[in-house]
Protein backbone atom coordinates (compact mmCIF):
# COMPACT_ATOMS: atom_id res chain seq x y z
CA UNK A 1 0.00 0.00 0.00
CA UNK A 2 2.96 2.23 0.77
CA UNK A 3 4.08 1.83 -2.64
CA UNK A 4 0.77 2.17 -4.04
CA UNK A 5 0.94 5.77 -3.00
CA UNK A 6 4.74 6.29 -3.96
CA UNK A 7 3.78 5.52 -7.36
CA UNK A 8 0.78 7.59 -7.57
CA UNK A 9 2.17 10.62 -5.81
CA UNK A 10 5.63 10.36 -8.44
CA UNK A 11 3.18 9.99 -11.41
CA UNK A 12 1.07 12.83 -10.31
CA UNK A 13 3.95 15.03 -9.77
CA UNK A 14 5.46 13.99 -13.40
CA UNK A 15 1.89 15.02 -14.75
CA UNK A 16 1.88 18.20 -13.52
CA UNK A 17 5.62 19.07 -13.59
CA UNK A 18 6.24 19.52 -9.84
CA UNK A 19 9.98 18.84 -10.70
CA UNK A 20 10.58 21.98 -12.68
CA UNK A 21 11.95 24.58 -11.34
CA UNK A 22 12.44 25.80 -8.63
CA UNK A 23 11.59 22.48 -7.31
CA UNK A 24 14.27 20.28 -8.69
CA UNK A 25 15.78 20.42 -4.66
CA UNK A 26 12.80 19.13 -3.32
CA UNK A 27 12.22 15.98 -6.51
CA UNK A 28 15.77 15.03 -6.24
CA UNK A 29 14.99 13.89 -2.48
CA UNK A 30 11.77 12.28 -3.30
CA UNK A 31 13.23 10.01 -5.55
CA UNK A 32 16.24 9.03 -3.25
CA UNK A 33 13.25 8.79 -0.58
CA UNK A 34 11.62 6.24 -3.37
CA UNK A 35 14.90 3.98 -3.82
CA UNK A 36 16.11 3.66 -0.44
CA UNK A 37 12.29 2.54 0.16
CA UNK A 38 12.90 0.17 -2.39
CA UNK A 39 15.96 -1.41 -1.14
CA UNK A 40 14.38 -1.47 2.44
CA UNK A 41 11.74 -3.09 1.23
CA UNK A 42 13.84 -5.51 -0.60
CA UNK A 43 16.48 -6.14 2.54
CA UNK A 44 12.97 -7.34 4.46
CA UNK A 45 11.63 -9.31 1.44
CA UNK A 46 14.71 -11.44 1.95
CA UNK A 47 14.83 -12.36 5.50
CA UNK A 48 12.20 -15.02 5.56
CA UNK A 49 14.12 -18.24 4.62
CA UNK A 50 11.77 -19.28 1.84
CA UNK A 51 12.61 -20.03 -1.90
CA UNK A 52 11.97 -16.51 -3.55
CA UNK A 53 13.41 -14.89 -0.52
CA UNK A 54 16.85 -16.72 -1.16
CA UNK A 55 17.05 -16.77 -4.75
CA UNK A 56 15.68 -13.30 -5.27
CA UNK A 57 19.02 -12.27 -3.10
CA UNK A 58 21.19 -14.68 -5.34
CA UNK A 59 20.12 -13.04 -8.49
CA UNK A 60 20.01 -9.21 -7.09
CA UNK A 61 23.24 -9.24 -5.18
CA UNK A 62 24.77 -10.77 -7.98
CA UNK A 63 24.39 -7.67 -9.82
CA UNK A 64 27.02 -6.14 -7.96
CA UNK A 65 29.36 -8.59 -9.70
CA UNK A 66 29.13 -7.54 -13.07
CA UNK A 67 30.77 -3.68 -11.84
CA UNK A 68 34.48 -4.22 -13.56
CA UNK A 69 37.30 -4.53 -11.48
CA UNK A 70 35.76 -3.80 -8.06
CA UNK A 71 32.90 -6.18 -8.61
CA UNK A 72 33.57 -9.53 -6.85
CA UNK A 73 35.02 -7.57 -3.70
CA UNK A 74 31.84 -5.97 -3.57
CA UNK A 75 29.80 -9.03 -4.16
CA UNK A 76 31.50 -10.74 -1.10
CA UNK A 77 31.65 -8.00 1.02
CA UNK A 78 27.46 -7.44 0.45
CA UNK A 79 27.31 -11.16 0.85
CA UNK A 80 29.85 -11.85 3.82
CA UNK A 81 30.95 -14.56 1.85
CA UNK A 82 31.09 -16.58 -1.50
CA UNK A 83 27.37 -17.18 -1.15
CA UNK A 84 23.64 -16.25 0.04
CA UNK A 85 23.59 -17.52 3.92
CA UNK A 86 23.51 -16.30 7.20
CA UNK A 87 26.26 -13.35 7.55
CA UNK A 88 24.11 -11.80 4.66
CA UNK A 89 21.27 -11.80 6.16
CA UNK A 90 22.55 -10.38 9.22
CA UNK A 91 23.93 -8.03 6.44
CA UNK A 92 20.43 -7.57 5.38
CA UNK A 93 18.59 -7.40 8.76
CA UNK A 94 21.18 -4.37 10.18
CA UNK A 95 20.44 -2.65 7.10
CA UNK A 96 16.53 -3.10 6.72
CA UNK A 97 16.76 -1.89 10.28
CA UNK A 98 19.04 1.20 9.93
CA UNK A 99 17.45 2.97 6.56
CA UNK A 100 14.48 3.46 7.79
CA UNK A 101 16.39 5.89 9.93
CA UNK A 102 17.75 7.18 6.70
CA UNK A 103 14.47 7.40 5.21
CA UNK A 104 13.38 9.63 7.87
CA UNK A 105 16.45 12.14 7.60
CA UNK A 106 15.52 12.42 3.90
CA UNK A 107 11.73 12.91 4.56
CA UNK A 108 12.57 15.90 6.81
CA UNK A 109 14.85 17.31 3.62
CA UNK A 110 11.95 16.84 1.55
CA UNK A 111 9.63 18.33 3.65
CA UNK A 112 11.76 22.04 4.51
CA UNK A 113 12.51 21.78 0.37
CA UNK A 114 8.50 21.80 -0.02
CA UNK A 115 8.40 24.74 2.40
CA UNK A 116 10.99 26.82 0.67
CA UNK A 117 9.22 27.21 -2.90
CA UNK A 118 6.05 26.17 -1.95
CA UNK A 119 3.82 23.18 -3.38
CA UNK A 120 3.10 23.23 -7.06
CA UNK A 121 -0.68 23.23 -8.40
CA UNK A 122 -2.83 21.49 -11.24
CA UNK A 123 -2.65 24.74 -13.13
CA UNK A 124 0.92 25.17 -12.92
CA UNK A 125 1.51 28.39 -12.45
CA UNK A 126 3.22 30.42 -9.48
CA UNK A 127 1.19 32.44 -7.26
CA UNK A 128 1.51 35.92 -7.36
CA UNK A 129 0.12 36.93 -4.20
CA UNK A 130 -0.94 35.30 -0.56
CA UNK A 131 -4.73 36.41 -1.49
CA UNK A 132 -4.26 33.33 -4.15
CA UNK A 133 -3.81 30.78 -1.43
CA UNK A 134 -5.77 28.71 1.23
CA UNK A 135 -5.06 27.98 4.79
CA UNK A 136 -3.13 24.63 5.64
CA UNK A 137 -6.02 24.35 8.21
CA UNK A 138 -8.76 23.35 8.19
CA UNK A 139 -8.49 22.48 4.27
CA UNK A 140 -5.89 20.82 3.67
CA UNK A 141 -6.10 19.02 6.85
CA UNK A 142 -9.37 18.14 6.37
CA UNK A 143 -8.43 17.08 2.85
CA UNK A 144 -5.37 14.91 4.28
CA UNK A 145 -7.82 13.29 6.74
CA UNK A 146 -9.87 12.34 4.12
CA UNK A 147 -7.04 10.57 2.12
CA UNK A 148 -5.57 8.90 5.10
CA UNK A 149 -9.35 7.46 5.90
CA UNK A 150 -9.49 6.31 2.27
CA UNK A 151 -5.90 4.53 2.34
CA UNK A 152 -6.37 2.10 5.71
CA UNK A 153 -9.72 0.91 4.66
CA UNK A 154 -7.48 -1.32 1.55
CA UNK A 155 -4.96 -0.92 4.53
CA UNK A 156 -6.74 -2.79 6.82
CA UNK A 157 -8.26 -5.03 4.84
CA UNK A 158 -4.91 -6.63 3.50
CA UNK A 159 -3.72 -6.64 6.99
CA UNK A 160 -6.38 -8.55 9.07
CA UNK A 161 -7.86 -10.48 6.36
CA UNK A 162 -5.56 -10.96 3.28
CA UNK A 163 -1.77 -10.46 4.58
CA UNK A 164 0.16 -13.28 2.33
CA UNK A 165 -2.44 -12.04 -0.89
CA UNK A 166 0.52 -10.68 -2.87
CA UNK A 167 2.90 -13.11 -1.51
CA UNK A 168 4.45 -15.98 -3.97
CA UNK A 169 3.46 -19.61 -3.07
CA UNK A 170 7.29 -20.67 -3.80
CA UNK A 171 8.18 -18.40 -0.78
CA UNK A 172 6.41 -20.75 1.92
CA UNK A 173 8.99 -23.86 0.52
CA UNK A 174 12.19 -23.44 2.66
CA UNK A 175 15.24 -22.03 0.76
CA UNK A 176 17.22 -24.89 -1.05
CA UNK A 177 20.20 -23.81 -2.78
CA UNK A 178 20.59 -26.91 -4.66
CA UNK A 179 16.83 -26.42 -6.30
CA UNK A 180 16.64 -23.44 -8.75
CA UNK A 181 12.92 -22.09 -8.46
CA UNK A 182 11.63 -22.69 -12.72
CA UNK A 183 10.64 -18.63 -12.72
CA UNK A 184 12.34 -15.84 -10.35
CA UNK A 185 9.86 -13.20 -9.36
CA UNK A 186 10.28 -10.37 -7.09
CA UNK A 187 7.69 -7.96 -5.59
CA UNK A 188 5.49 -6.56 -7.62
CA UNK A 189 6.81 -2.94 -6.97
CA UNK A 190 10.26 -4.08 -7.78
CA UNK A 191 8.99 -5.73 -11.31
CA UNK A 192 9.65 -2.74 -13.94
CA UNK A 193 12.92 -2.47 -12.60
CA UNK A 194 13.46 -5.92 -12.66
CA UNK A 195 11.90 -6.16 -16.53
CA UNK A 196 14.77 -3.44 -17.34
CA UNK A 197 17.40 -6.11 -15.71
CA UNK A 198 16.24 -8.93 -17.34
CA UNK A 199 15.65 -7.21 -21.02
CA UNK A 200 18.92 -6.79 -21.81
CA UNK A 201 20.07 -10.07 -22.53
CA UNK A 202 22.34 -9.08 -25.36
CA UNK A 203 25.88 -7.86 -25.67
CA UNK A 204 26.64 -4.18 -26.43
CA UNK A 205 30.38 -4.06 -28.22
CA UNK A 206 32.70 -4.66 -25.08
CA UNK A 207 29.51 -4.39 -22.72
CA UNK A 208 28.18 -7.49 -22.02
CA UNK A 209 24.42 -8.54 -21.23
CA UNK A 210 25.43 -8.45 -17.58
CA UNK A 211 26.65 -5.49 -17.34
CA UNK A 212 24.30 -3.84 -19.61
CA UNK A 213 21.11 -5.03 -17.89
CA UNK A 214 22.53 -2.96 -14.36
CA UNK A 215 23.90 0.03 -16.70
CA UNK A 216 20.31 -0.10 -18.00
CA UNK A 217 18.52 -0.65 -14.73
CA UNK A 218 21.02 1.76 -13.22
CA UNK A 219 19.94 4.76 -15.88
CA UNK A 220 16.06 4.00 -15.64
CA UNK A 221 16.55 5.51 -12.14
CA UNK A 222 18.85 8.17 -13.31
CA UNK A 223 16.05 8.97 -15.66
CA UNK A 224 13.94 10.06 -12.38
CA UNK A 225 16.78 12.16 -10.56
CA UNK A 226 17.96 14.51 -14.04
CA UNK A 227 14.11 14.56 -15.47
CA UNK A 228 14.14 18.28 -14.17
CA UNK A 229 16.62 19.14 -16.68
CA UNK A 230 15.20 16.97 -19.71
CA UNK A 231 12.12 18.71 -19.78
CA UNK A 232 12.80 22.34 -20.24
CA UNK A 233 9.03 23.28 -21.68
CA UNK A 234 8.50 26.51 -19.43
CA UNK A 235 4.39 25.20 -19.03
CA UNK A 236 4.97 23.53 -15.91
CA UNK A 237 1.45 21.49 -15.49
CA UNK A 238 0.57 19.16 -18.23
CA UNK A 239 -2.94 20.08 -18.15
CA UNK A 240 -2.00 22.77 -20.91
CA UNK A 241 0.08 20.37 -23.11
CA UNK A 242 -1.77 18.45 -25.35
CA UNK A 243 1.03 16.56 -26.97
CA UNK A 244 2.38 15.55 -23.99
CA UNK A 245 -0.50 14.22 -21.98
CA UNK A 246 -0.93 11.43 -24.85
CA UNK A 247 2.86 10.75 -24.78
CA UNK A 248 2.33 10.81 -20.91
CA UNK A 249 -0.58 8.43 -21.28
CA UNK A 250 1.76 5.84 -23.17
CA UNK A 251 4.66 6.37 -20.80
CA UNK A 252 2.34 4.91 -17.72
CA UNK A 253 0.77 2.26 -20.03
CA UNK A 254 3.90 0.99 -20.98
CA UNK A 255 5.19 1.50 -17.26
CA UNK A 256 1.89 -1.06 -16.27
CA UNK A 257 3.18 -3.33 -19.09
CA UNK A 258 6.94 -3.44 -17.86
CA UNK A 259 5.65 -4.45 -14.03
CA UNK A 260 3.85 -7.28 -15.82
CA UNK A 261 6.46 -8.46 -17.97
CA UNK A 262 8.40 -8.97 -15.09
CA UNK A 263 6.38 -11.53 -13.53
CA UNK A 264 5.99 -13.52 -16.75
CA UNK A 265 8.87 -15.99 -17.35
CA UNK A 266 11.79 -15.63 -19.54
CA UNK A 267 10.00 -16.52 -22.83
CA UNK A 268 8.25 -15.77 -26.03
CA UNK A 269 6.48 -13.26 -26.25
CA UNK A 270 7.85 -11.65 -23.03
CA UNK A 271 11.21 -11.03 -23.67
CA UNK A 272 10.16 -9.05 -26.71
CA UNK A 273 7.86 -7.12 -25.59
CA UNK A 274 9.81 -6.94 -22.29
CA UNK A 275 12.61 -4.95 -24.96
CA UNK A 276 9.98 -3.12 -26.47
CA UNK A 277 8.57 -1.28 -23.01
CA UNK A 278 12.76 -1.12 -21.85
CA UNK A 279 13.04 0.58 -25.18
CA UNK A 280 10.13 3.07 -24.88
CA UNK A 281 10.79 3.83 -21.09
CA UNK A 282 14.08 5.50 -22.14
CA UNK A 283 13.19 7.02 -25.01
CA UNK A 284 10.32 9.14 -23.48
CA UNK A 285 12.72 10.30 -20.92
CA UNK A 286 15.75 10.74 -23.22
CA UNK A 287 13.76 11.65 -26.21
CA UNK A 288 9.85 12.58 -26.11
CA UNK A 289 10.72 14.62 -23.05
CA UNK A 290 13.50 16.95 -24.73
CA UNK A 291 11.99 17.16 -28.16
CA UNK A 292 8.24 18.24 -26.91
CA UNK A 293 10.06 21.14 -24.62
CA UNK A 294 10.86 22.56 -27.68
CA UNK A 295 8.13 21.78 -30.44
CA UNK A 296 5.62 24.45 -28.77
CA UNK A 297 5.27 26.76 -25.63
CA UNK A 298 1.89 27.32 -24.33
CA UNK A 299 3.18 29.07 -21.26
CA UNK A 300 0.74 32.46 -22.17
CA UNK A 301 -1.86 30.18 -22.76
CA UNK A 302 -1.69 28.83 -19.10
CA UNK A 303 -1.35 32.09 -17.61
CA UNK A 304 -4.79 33.36 -20.16
CA UNK A 305 -6.43 30.68 -18.13
CA UNK A 306 -5.32 31.53 -14.41
CA UNK A 307 -6.16 35.57 -15.24
CA UNK A 308 -9.37 34.21 -16.21
CA UNK A 309 -10.40 31.78 -13.32
CA UNK A 310 -9.17 34.88 -11.07
CA UNK A 311 -11.48 37.19 -12.42
CA UNK A 312 -13.99 35.26 -12.05
CA UNK A 313 -13.20 34.68 -7.98
CA UNK A 314 -13.27 30.58 -8.43
CA UNK A 315 -10.40 28.47 -9.32
CA UNK A 316 -12.57 25.05 -10.39
CA UNK A 317 -10.13 22.04 -10.31
CA UNK A 318 -10.72 19.80 -13.16
CA UNK A 319 -11.65 20.72 -16.52
CA UNK A 320 -10.83 19.09 -19.62
CA UNK A 321 -7.45 18.48 -18.92
CA UNK A 322 -8.39 16.46 -15.73
CA UNK A 323 -11.49 14.64 -17.28
CA UNK A 324 -8.71 13.76 -20.26
CA UNK A 325 -6.19 12.30 -17.15
CA UNK A 326 -9.44 10.52 -15.84
CA UNK A 327 -9.54 8.57 -18.94
CA UNK A 328 -5.98 8.07 -19.55
CA UNK A 329 -5.97 6.52 -15.94
CA UNK A 330 -9.13 4.39 -17.05
CA UNK A 331 -7.31 3.36 -20.18
CA UNK A 332 -4.36 1.80 -18.16
CA UNK A 333 -6.13 0.20 -15.80
CA UNK A 334 -8.54 -1.82 -18.70
CA UNK A 335 -5.29 -1.86 -21.08
CA UNK A 336 -3.61 -3.48 -17.79
CA UNK A 337 -6.32 -5.83 -16.48
CA UNK A 338 -6.50 -7.37 -20.33
CA UNK A 339 -3.06 -7.80 -20.59
CA UNK A 340 -3.39 -9.95 -17.02
CA UNK A 341 -6.48 -11.78 -18.19
CA UNK A 342 -4.45 -13.17 -21.75
CA UNK A 343 -2.89 -15.77 -19.87
CA UNK A 344 -5.92 -16.92 -17.95
CA UNK A 345 -7.60 -16.60 -21.35
CA UNK A 346 -5.25 -18.59 -23.06
CA UNK A 347 -4.41 -21.46 -20.62
CA UNK A 348 -8.40 -21.83 -19.86
CA UNK A 349 -9.15 -25.45 -21.70
CA UNK A 350 -5.37 -26.34 -21.91
CA UNK A 351 -4.68 -27.14 -18.44
CA UNK A 352 -6.96 -29.46 -16.18
CA UNK A 353 -9.56 -27.53 -14.19
CA UNK A 354 -9.70 -27.53 -10.52
CA UNK A 355 -12.51 -27.71 -8.77
CA UNK A 356 -13.42 -25.10 -5.79
CA UNK A 357 -14.54 -27.30 -2.52
CA UNK A 358 -16.63 -26.05 -0.48
CA UNK A 359 -14.42 -25.41 2.71
CA UNK A 360 -15.41 -24.39 6.13
CA UNK A 361 -12.88 -22.05 6.58
CA UNK A 362 -13.42 -20.40 3.31
CA UNK A 363 -13.74 -16.22 2.56
CA UNK A 364 -12.73 -14.02 5.02
CA UNK A 365 -15.40 -15.06 7.91
CA UNK A 366 -14.55 -18.94 7.60
CA UNK A 367 -13.79 -20.96 10.91
CA UNK A 368 -11.88 -24.16 11.21
CA UNK A 369 -13.71 -27.04 12.36
CA UNK A 370 -11.87 -28.54 15.78
CA UNK A 371 -13.06 -32.26 15.36
CA UNK A 372 -11.69 -31.93 11.85
CA UNK A 373 -8.36 -30.51 12.68
CA UNK A 374 -7.97 -33.96 15.30
CA UNK A 375 -8.73 -36.18 12.83
CA UNK A 376 -6.60 -34.15 10.15
CA UNK A 377 -3.85 -34.50 12.81
CA UNK A 378 -4.85 -38.27 13.70
CA UNK A 379 -4.09 -39.20 9.99
CA UNK A 380 -0.87 -37.34 9.79
CA UNK A 381 0.41 -38.28 13.51
CA UNK A 382 -0.10 -42.23 12.67
CA UNK A 383 0.33 -42.44 8.60
CA UNK A 384 1.52 -39.26 7.14
CA UNK A 385 4.59 -38.47 9.26
CA UNK A 386 5.96 -41.85 8.37
CA UNK A 387 7.42 -40.09 5.29
CA UNK A 388 6.38 -36.83 5.54
CA UNK A 389 8.40 -34.09 7.81
CA UNK A 390 6.54 -30.48 9.39
CA UNK A 391 9.80 -29.15 10.63
CA UNK A 392 7.73 -25.56 11.12
CA UNK A 393 5.00 -27.13 13.75
CA UNK A 394 6.22 -27.38 17.18
CA UNK A 395 4.57 -29.98 19.63
CA UNK A 396 2.96 -27.01 21.87
CA UNK A 397 1.04 -25.63 18.84
CA UNK A 398 -1.59 -28.13 19.45
CA UNK A 399 -2.53 -26.57 22.19
CA UNK A 400 -2.94 -23.34 20.89
CA UNK A 401 -5.67 -21.25 19.62
CA UNK A 402 -6.74 -22.18 16.33
CA UNK A 403 -5.13 -25.25 16.51
CA UNK A 404 -6.86 -28.96 17.31
CA UNK A 405 -6.99 -27.58 20.87
CA UNK A 406 -4.94 -30.48 22.73
CA UNK A 407 -4.55 -30.07 26.29
CA UNK A 408 -1.12 -29.28 27.68
CA UNK A 409 -0.66 -32.81 29.22
CA UNK A 410 -1.46 -34.54 26.09
CA UNK A 411 0.74 -32.68 24.28
CA UNK A 412 3.58 -33.38 26.84
CA UNK A 413 2.53 -37.23 26.58
CA UNK A 414 2.14 -36.73 22.72
CA UNK A 415 6.01 -34.95 22.78
CA UNK A 416 7.69 -37.58 24.76
CA UNK A 417 6.96 -40.35 22.42
CA UNK A 418 9.62 -38.65 20.53
CA UNK A 419 13.33 -38.03 20.66
CA UNK A 420 14.99 -34.86 19.06
CA UNK A 421 18.88 -34.09 18.11
CA UNK A 422 20.79 -32.42 21.10
CA UNK A 423 24.33 -32.04 21.11
CA UNK A 424 24.41 -31.21 24.48
CA UNK A 425 22.52 -34.56 26.32
CA UNK A 426 24.50 -37.77 26.41
CA UNK A 427 23.96 -39.64 23.34
CA UNK A 428 23.56 -36.88 21.22
CA UNK A 429 19.58 -37.29 21.93
CA UNK A 430 16.85 -36.68 24.76
CA UNK A 431 13.03 -36.73 25.01
CA UNK A 432 11.13 -34.08 22.89
CA UNK A 433 9.00 -31.43 24.93
CA UNK A 434 6.69 -29.32 24.16
CA UNK A 435 8.80 -26.20 22.73
CA UNK A 436 10.08 -29.21 20.06
CA UNK A 437 9.75 -29.16 16.65
CA UNK A 438 8.05 -32.17 14.91
CA UNK A 439 11.24 -34.46 13.72
CA UNK A 440 11.94 -35.31 10.69
CA UNK A 441 11.08 -39.04 9.71
CA UNK A 442 14.46 -39.39 8.04
CA UNK A 443 17.79 -38.33 9.46
CA UNK A 444 18.98 -36.70 6.36
CA UNK A 445 17.09 -35.90 3.20
CA UNK A 446 19.20 -38.45 1.10
CA UNK A 447 17.82 -40.82 3.79
CA UNK A 448 14.25 -39.44 2.44
CA UNK A 449 15.21 -40.03 -1.19
CA UNK A 450 16.79 -43.55 -0.71
CA UNK A 451 13.47 -44.58 1.11
CA UNK A 452 11.25 -43.00 -1.35
CA UNK A 453 12.48 -43.57 -4.79
CA UNK A 454 14.51 -40.70 -5.47
CA UNK A 455 12.52 -37.91 -3.64
CA UNK A 456 11.95 -35.95 -0.93
CA UNK A 457 8.76 -36.08 0.39
CA UNK A 458 7.16 -32.76 0.77
CA UNK A 459 7.14 -31.07 3.65
CA UNK A 460 3.36 -30.41 5.49
CA UNK A 461 3.91 -27.54 7.49
CA UNK A 462 2.83 -24.56 4.96
CA UNK A 463 2.15 -27.67 1.99
CA UNK A 464 -1.36 -25.69 1.71
CA UNK A 465 0.46 -22.08 1.45
CA UNK A 466 3.07 -23.31 -1.51
CA UNK A 467 0.46 -24.58 -3.40
CA UNK A 468 -2.16 -22.68 -5.54
CA UNK A 469 -4.03 -22.71 -8.30
CA UNK A 470 -4.39 -19.86 -11.46
CA UNK A 471 -8.62 -19.12 -12.25
CA UNK A 472 -9.49 -17.61 -15.61
CA UNK A 473 -10.79 -14.21 -16.15
CA UNK A 474 -12.63 -12.91 -14.37
CA UNK A 475 -12.87 -15.59 -11.38
CA UNK A 476 -8.92 -14.16 -10.56
CA UNK A 477 -10.67 -10.41 -10.02
CA UNK A 478 -13.17 -11.18 -7.65
CA UNK A 479 -10.91 -14.05 -5.66
CA UNK A 480 -8.51 -10.87 -5.27
CA UNK A 481 -11.31 -8.88 -3.78
CA UNK A 482 -13.05 -11.77 -1.71
CA UNK A 483 -10.57 -12.71 0.00
CA UNK A 484 -10.09 -16.21 -1.41
CA UNK A 485 -7.30 -18.32 -0.78
CA UNK A 486 -7.97 -21.49 -0.46
CA UNK A 487 -6.58 -22.13 -3.76
CA UNK A 488 -3.90 -24.69 -1.83
CA UNK A 489 -6.10 -26.46 -0.14
CA UNK A 490 -8.20 -27.16 -3.44
CA UNK A 491 -5.25 -27.99 -5.57
CA UNK A 492 -3.82 -30.77 -2.82
CA UNK A 493 -7.45 -31.95 -2.74
CA UNK A 494 -7.49 -32.43 -6.86
CA UNK A 495 -4.28 -33.80 -6.85
CA UNK A 496 -5.13 -36.78 -4.64
CA UNK A 497 -8.40 -37.41 -5.95
CA UNK A 498 -8.14 -37.07 -9.20
CA UNK A 499 -8.79 -34.28 -12.24
CA UNK A 500 -10.58 -36.47 -13.97
CA UNK A 501 -13.22 -39.20 -13.46
CA UNK A 502 -12.21 -41.19 -16.31
CA UNK A 503 -8.42 -41.56 -17.56
CA UNK A 504 -7.29 -40.19 -21.35
CA UNK A 505 -7.59 -42.49 -23.84
CA UNK A 506 -4.34 -44.44 -24.32
CA UNK A 507 -2.93 -43.67 -20.23
CA UNK A 508 -1.88 -46.39 -18.77
CA UNK A 509 -0.94 -45.85 -14.96
CA UNK A 510 1.83 -47.61 -13.77
CA UNK A 511 1.87 -50.02 -10.67
CA UNK A 512 1.36 -48.42 -7.81
CA UNK A 513 0.13 -45.50 -9.22
CA UNK A 514 -3.51 -43.75 -9.86
CA UNK A 515 -4.88 -40.89 -12.23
Amino acid sequence: MFFVALYIHIFRGMFFGSYKAPREILWIPGVVIFILTMATAFMGYVLPQGQMSFWGATVITNIFSAIPVVGESLLQLLRGGFAVGNPTLNRFFSLHYLLPFIIAAVVVLHIWALHVPGNNNPIGVEVKDQRDTVPFHPYYTMKDAFAMVLFMIPFAWFVFFAPDISGHPDNYIMANSQVTPTHIVPEWYLLPFYTILRAIDFNVLFINSQLGGVIAMGLSMLALLVVPWLDTSKVRSGTFRPMFKWFYALFVLDFIATAYLGAQEAAEPYTTLAKVCTGYYFLHFFVILPVLSRIRNRQTAADQHFRERSRQGTFVKGGAGSMLTFKTIIAAVAIAVGMAAAPAFAAEGTAPPVHKESWSFAGIFGTYDQNQLQRGFQVFHEVCANCHSARLLAFRNLSEEGGPGFTEGRVKALALEYEVADPTAEGGVRPAVAADRWPSPFATDQDARDANGGVVPPDFSVLAKARGIKDAFPRWITNYFTGYSEGGPDYIHALLNGYHDEAPEGFRAARGQVL
